[in-house]
């Protein structure tokens, strides 16, 4: 869907928007965006809009940012489980698969107990060091 009227003019042309990037094989050749169109109102202004809804901006970079908007709500997983969510269709939520997520998880709780242990020893040591060498300094 994109916008059929812009500040009160009719749009009279709406085409893909070139891309100002090279075709990769052929620089002959015009890449066009598949998500913002190149629009002519009625005033003879050109305009670009979104393809998925009514923004539209005097700029293709606008419109570009704009699209980040759509990219987030597109990413994110539907909540029911038949439209796909986190989980694949195939993969059943067992008992036996759960237990095994669980050990995972505290191997990888673990692990990470460990580093924090050995980070916050080593800064204890740098920060030593770094008195030792301040006072030395002087």
């Amino acid at each position: 869907m994109t916008a059929t009227i812009v500040d009160g003019y009719h749009v009279i042309a709406d085409r893909p928007a070139p891309s100002p990037l090279p075709h990769p094989t052929d620089p002959t050749k015009t890449l066009y965006f598949k998500t913002i169109r190149h629009l002519v109102l009625s005033n003879m202004e050109v305009v670009y809009g979104c393809v998925d809804c009514t923004y539209t901006a005097d700029t293709t970079f606008k419109v570009r940012a704009h699209r980040s908007h759509h990219a987030v709500r597109r990413a994110t997983p539907p909540t029911t489980p038949s439209g796909g969510g986190a989980h694949r269709a195939t993969e059943a939520i067992t008992v036996d698969n759960l237990v095994a997520r669980l050990s995972a998880l505290s191997k990888v709780e673990g692990d990470r107990d460990r580093w924090r242990t050995r980070a916050i020893a080593a800064e204890r040591r740098l920060a030593a060091l770094h008195r030792a060498l301040a006072s030395s300094a002087r």
